[in-house]
């Protein structure tokens, strides 16, 4: 399954989301207004979720994933950027092709950004924002090691370039976890510091 953001027989593709095989049981149903499918049972080996979708003739699409338990590693890059650990996630995608609706909650073990190992993401939630060319997940809560952190509000935007930004608090921290979670812990700097 490759997820573009042109039509599929343009290349070189601009892959959004990819995912590598497995098995699908499920029922589809064709009505008058779009394709059906429910109780899509995913199983990848590494990951499983059940699925129900619709895709619609005209304009109407929907999407919903209850209690899934996907290995990110299987869907990565995301957008071009690597990404691992294990999520549980609850999602909403729809109404419309033309006005894409997305919202999440979701929890990560071992989680990996690109390059930085976040940790265990105890909560978050995520929306879709400018017509879907932008994430803004808000919410989190956050552990690496002995610091807890959260995130209020981190927006991934693609409409010119990639650009993050992101705000949020330490409730507690280790200068080590930190320097770990942005790939410093080799550069010289202070001794470590621990603050509650």
């Amino acid at each position: 399954f490759i997820l573009t953001s042109g039509p599929h027989h343009a290349r070189p593709r601009d892959v959004i989301l990819k995912a590598k095989g497995g098995r699908i049981d499920g029922r589809i149903e064709i009505q008058e207004t779009g394709l059906r499918f429910e109780k899509m049972k995913l199983d990848t080996g590494r990951s499983r979720a059940t699925v129900d979708f619709f895709i619609g003739f005209v304009d109407d699409f929907w999407l919903t994933i209850d209690q899934g338990s996907i290995d990110l590693a299987e869907i990565s890059p995301l957008v071009g950027i690597p990404i691992s650990g294990r999520a549980n996630v609850d999602l909403r995608i729809g109404d419309t092709y033309s006005d894409v609706a997305l919202h999440a909650a979701y929890s990560i073990e071992n989680f990996e950004f690109g390059e930085m190992p976040l940790g265990r993401i105890h909560v978050g939630q995520a929306d879709l924002e400018k017509g879907g060319i932008a994430v803004r997940f808000h919410q989190i809560r956050g552990s690496k090691g002995a610091t807890d952190y959260r995130v209020s509000d981190l927006l991934l935007d693609f409409e010119e370039a990639f650009e993050l930004t992101a705000s949020g608090t330490f409730d507690r921290f280790t200068l080590a976890d930190v320097r770990q979670m942005l790939r410093l812990e080799d550069e010289p700097g202070i001794e470590d510091v621990e603050a509650v």
